[in-house]
């Protein structure tokens, strides 16, 4: 049986044994703490930004909101560390079922979004006269439900991981596995959580570059009278598409290792996975690090990557911030 959560062991009495056990928890502990207080944070400020009046009918305005929203859920959700639930088998239990549900379902909604934005700039760019047609936002909003739906009932196996308690010389630890007839789940979970969206952020981002250089090469050889009607909204539609990106070759570099590190360890080295948790725990801390930075760095790729963004945000901590936070908290609720 495999664990699951990266092979993540934890504890309902005493520390594990093992050499990095301690050095594991020390480094996911602090690295945690420190990125969901930035990522959090940061995350407001980019949903304040995007709720600004002149930015809340902007389709690209709204998925921005929505990443920011579930890279703030996903960071609250998988931040309490099982080490924290003592002797209570009970809240083992909780962990292992409600957190790794509704954490796995919210990533994923992040990592979707991602992609859902690229098509949105990819219409942007090779179609621009279809933009107002395709790029609506109720067509962004139908997306948003579509995708939080379908993930919530992907996800939905989760509910049935049990934990499993094994006594040891230093107390008990608790694995989270799923039953035995949900092995081929477990395997279509780690493709869809994990590579799918990698190699299709890629894909997308590999077409967005292709289109944009297109697109260049079409603006020089309209007219100059052409130029200068279009070149205001232009310049800030090339923005949104350089800043996208931005965070999609972000997302790229920083979740790749993660994926690596579960191909290695479930599907290559099982057995030592087993043999040192220590070790594996370690490894898997590690490697958490970057892809938890993945839900707290797009607002400073927003503010490096455009300057529009970096212009609403002037505005939003001027003098007139608190008139503007109660407009844009408004606007939220």
């Amino acid at each position: 049986m495999m664990s699951t959560d990266g092979g993540l062991v934890f504890r309902t009495g005493a520390p594990l044994s093992g050499d990095y056990n301690e050095l594991a928890t020390a480094i996911k502990f602090y690295s945690s703490t420190i990125t969901l207080i930035i990522g959090f944070i940061a995350n407001t400020l980019a949903v304040l930004v995007t709720c600004l009046p002149h930015n809340r009918n902007n389709v690209m305005c709204f998925y921005i909101r929505n990443l920011a929203i579930f890279d703030t859920l996903t960071l609250i959700i998988m931040f309490p560390s099982p080490y924290w639930f003592g002797t209570s088998a009970t809240l083992g239990v909780a962990y292992c079922i409600i957190f790794y549900y509704f954490g796995s379902t919210f990533y994923s909604c992040s990592l979707w979004t991602v992609i859902i934005i690229a098509v949105d700039r990819i219409i942007a760019v090779r179609y621009p006269l279809q933009t107002a047609v395709w790029c609506t936002m109720k067509r962004a909003k139908t997306c948003t439900i579509v995708l939080l739906l379908s993930q919530f009932a992907f996800y939905i196996a989760h509910l049935w991981m049990s934990p499993q308690f094994h006594p040891g010389p230093d107390g008990v630890h608790v694995t989270c596995v799923y039953p035995a007839d949900l092995e081929i789940y477990f395997i279509v979970d780690h493709i869809v959580s994990q590579p799918v969206p990698i190699l299709s952020v890629s894909v997308l981002n590999i077409v967005i570059a292709v289109s944009l250089k297109r697109h260049e090469k079409h603006m020089e050889q309209m007219n100059k009278a052409t130029r200068e009607v279009t070149s205001r909204s232009d310049s800030k539609d090339n923005s949104m598409t350089l800043m996208l990106m931005l965070v999609a070759t972000c997302l790229i570099i920083l979740l790749f290792p993660f994926f690596c590190d579960a191909i290695i360890w479930n599907f290559i080295l099982p057995e030592m996975a087993i043999a040192r948790p220590d070790l594996r725990y370690l490894s898997f801390v590690i490697i958490y690090v970057p892809a938890q930075c993945n839900h707290a760095v797009n607002f400073f790729l927003y503010c490096f990557g455009s300057r529009y963004f970096r212009k609403d945000l002037r505005m939003l901590l001027s003098c007139e911030f608190m008139k503007t936070a109660k407009h844009s908290i408004s606007a939220v609720f």
